[in-house]
């Protein structure tokens, strides 16, 4: 299990501030730029995780920085790899998996 954390793309739209106090935040780069790193991030390490395992299930949990791009990074995800069945990605923003009699939640 691949679990993003919430916060992943740092801040949610094209002005680095938090979405409802609209506090600045440090950003070293603009809005396109976060996108394809966090982007690479995700392909690159699901993409590892296949080689060693035999399923990955990603979580890629919402934070109170990156509410919308939670969003699209869910369904983003989901459709990049909807034809590897070994790829479990759901897009909710809550997740629940049953593993081994443990009950696994974001």
């Amino acid at each position: 299990m691949l679990c993003f954390g919430g916060d992943a793309a740092h801040y949610d739209g094209l002005e680095p501030v938090t979405p409802r106090s609209k506090h600045v935040l440090h950003s070293d780069g603009d809005f396109d730029d976060m996108v394809d790193a966090v982007l690479d991030v995700a392909v690159t390490v699901i993409d590892a995780g296949l080689k060693t395992h035999e399923e990955v299930h990603v979580i890629w949990a919402e934070g109170n920085h990156d509410q919308a791009s939670s969003v699209w990074m869910r369904k983003m995800l989901a459709r990049i790899y909807s034809a590897r069945v070994r790829v479990h990605t759901p897009r909710i923003s809550r997740s629940a998996l049953s593993h081994k009699g443990f009950l696994l939640c974001s």
